[in-house]
Formats: structure tokens, sequence, C-alpha cells
């Protein structure tokens, strides 16, 4: 049992640690979050790494830690209430004291739907950190709030797609944004419509709008309650 902050991480079982539905980078950033190994500005002031401040970079006024980055900060906060709303789950629970890396053990979701929403939640925490990361580096401000949720869902979409392979995971990108819960149903899938090539075919042409017009880092106003 680990203590990341003031959570108590439990259940530290490979389901959770390794998901290969989406890349081995996306795993091992999770698992660093899990064993405190980020390079936030806190762990790298404890690491004895001289940096001018600790306050993150989007909100300059709390420490830079996970809590922080991953969970508490009010943008970061809405998109992980976005995710339990869009998954038909009650959107309170984000202010439960547990990991978002237990979040699928602990709402009881079955089987793959289980490993899918580790998914998202995998593909999240992959999305906030390169906001992090672009910021600090680049300067680059984030998007619209609306456009990165979207991003996430197109994201966790072509990464769970390519990589699950189960026969009876055909996901529908149509049903993948409105019902994830119901996109591992069968009989769902066949009713979905266009084609699931179509589909692909409308979510390509929407990812690269997303990253030619960089429209999920652009210049803009940060919020000022964030």
């Amino acid at each position: 049992m680990t203590l990341l902050g003031d959570i108590q991480i439990s259940r530290c079982n490979s389901q959770v640690i390794w998901n290969n539905w989406v890349p081995s980078s996306v795993n091992i950033l999770a698992g660093r979050l899990l064993h405190k190994r980020l390079p936030t500005k806190v762990n790298l002031e404890k690491r004895g790494i001289p940096l001018l401040t600790t306050t993150c970079s989007f909100c300059n006024r709390a420490d830079e830690n996970e809590d922080h980055l991953f969970r508490d900060r009010v943008f970061t906060n809405r998109i992980l209430k976005e995710i339990l709303v869009w998954w038909g789950l009650d959107a309170s629970f984000v202010h439960n004291n547990h990991s978002i890396l237990d979040w699928a053990d602990i709402l009881f979701l079955p089987g793959e739907k289980r490993k899918a929403f580790n998914g998202v939640i995998f593909s999240f925490l992959w999305l906030i950190w390169s906001l992090r990361n672009r910021k600090i580096f680049d300067n680059v401000h984030r998007g619209k709030e609306e456009l990165i949720f979207s991003h996430l869902q197109a994201l966790s979409f072509f990464w769970i797609k390519q990589r699950s392979r189960l026969p009876s995971f055909g996901l529908k990108w149509a049903l993948w944004c409105t019902s994830p819960n119901e996109s591992h149903d069968k009989k769902a899938n066949k009713r979905s419509s266009p084609s699931d090539q179509s589909q692909l075919k409308i979510n390509t042409n929407e990812m690269h709008q997303i990253n030619s017009n960089e429209v999920l880092f652009m210049d803009g106003h940060e919020n000022k309650n964030d």
C-alpha cells in the first residue's frame, strides 16, 4: 500500500498498473505517478534540484504536486467530472479520497469496461502531463476546455480501438462519444451508424484539425479560478 499525498492507493495489481490498450509510454507515466516518481516541481525540489519556484505553472498559486496537477486544480477537476458524466457515473465521485488509478475498481466496472475506463483515465493523465510540459517548456497555454475533452475522447478511442483486438470490442465512434458504457454491447454496435470505417475517417479528420490548428494548445486566457 502506497501513499500519494493524502490519497491512499490500494489494490495495486497489474490490471491497475499496466493496461495494454494504451501505449507503453502512457503506462510508464501512470506507474511513475503511482510511485511518486513524476518530475513535478515539488518532487524535483525534494531531490535537491534548484528551482525558481514550485508553484503550478497554470495557476501560479498552489504547489505543483500530483494531487494538484491531476485532481485538485479547477480545470482538471472539471475534466474528471466530464469523464464521469460521459460514462454515466455520478459526477460527485470526483470528490472521493481515492486515487483516480483505483476508480475503475472502486466503481465495480466489469471486465472490458473496467479496462476501457482505465484506458480513458490513463489517457487523461497523458493529456494533462503533455499540457503541463507544453506550458513549462514552450510557454504554450492550454486550449478551450471543450476541445481538450473532445481530444481526450478521440485519443482514448484510437488507442483502445487499435490495441484491444477483441472480437466483442467493436468500438464505434458515435457510440463511444455518447455512451461508452454501451460501446461493448454487440447489439448496440450493430445499431450505430454510419459504418465503423466512416466513423474512423470522421475521427481522423477531427484529430487532424485539432493537431494542425493546435487548438488544444492555442494561446488564451487562463481561467481566473484555476
